[in-house]
């Protein structure tokens, strides 16, 4: 399926231009920050033109999979009410300004992680201005920083991945304890009671494995023999000749892997 502006939640880094019926050129940066929520979308949108930064929130209400209606929370120039068409990845929306004869239209196409804007801004028939704007698509998760993971003993399975690693140990605890990977990744390990171990391979009505990690080796054989020799335990059922998968010993599965993923 097409992705359109409205798809999903993200955050859009708008870089606009606007041109008057008699030439003049004016530039604009800005934001649009798209909350899509169970009932309804909001967008809160600012843009920044020389000195002035100008705010409209939008309210937008889904009558179809292909149809929205939109009302404006908090404009400057009175409540702006419009509709949006989707065409797969295009939205087509008309608007007009409450109570004055401002209307105008946009059209707003996505390729990607980036948006491509056209639109115009009329008083009755009179052209005020028309605009294009490029949108780029933040992700509001930059980065990994850190796994966690449940076991009887934080510190302790903490000691297990020192010495199967040689990574260093950067937090120890009774409750947490975690070390760094080379790459700035934190593997937490946090104590639970009762904890129960997962089952590998997967059996129903049993406990599951909620993650693994991936471990890349350059010889697997001895890096399966080390690992025993750590206090790991190789798993019974096996399904790759490049790959084993085995068991730290709070009992979550890991794999040691020849193949770069």
């Amino acid at each position: 399926m097409d992705k359109h502006f409205l798809s999903e939640s993200a955050i859009w880094q708008t870089t606009s231009e606007f041109v008057t019926p008699d030439g003049k050129i004016s530039q604009a940066k800005g934001e649009s920050v798209i909350s899509v929520r169970e009932t309804e979308i909001i967008n809160e949108s600012w843009a920044q033109l020389d000195d002035i930064r100008r705010s409209n929130n939008y309210k937008i209400t889904p009558v179809s999979p292909s149809e929205f209606i939109s009302e404006s929370l908090n404009p400057e120039l009175g409540k702006q009410i419009g509709t949006f068409n989707v065409d797969r990845n295009t939205i087509f929306s008309k608007f007009k300004i409450e109570g004055t004869a401002l209307n105008g239209y946009e059209i707003i196409r996505r390729e990607r992680d980036t948006c491509y804007t056209q639109g115009a801004l009329y008083d009755n028939d009179s052209l005020i201005n028309t605009w294009t704007a490029t949108m780029s698509k933040n992700s509001m998760i930059s980065s990994i920083i850190g796994i966690a993971f449940d076991c009887p003993n934080a510190n302790e399975l903490a000691d297990f991945y020192v010495k199967l690693s040689g990574w260093e140990k950067e937090i120890s605890g009774d409750e947490f304890a975690a070390l760094r990977t080379p790459q700035g990744i934190l593997l937490v390990f946090q104590t639970v009671k009762n904890y129960i171990p997962p089952i590998w391979p997967w059996k129903e009505n049993a406990q599951q494995q909620m993650a693994h990690m991936d471990f890349k080796v350059d010889d697997l054989q001895k890096a399966v023999e080390y690992a025993l020799l750590c206090g790991a335990k190789r798993a019974e059922v096996q399904y790759y000749d490049t790959s084993t998968v085995m068991f730290d010993p709070a009992g979550h599965p890991f794999c040691l892997s020849t193949v770069q993923q």
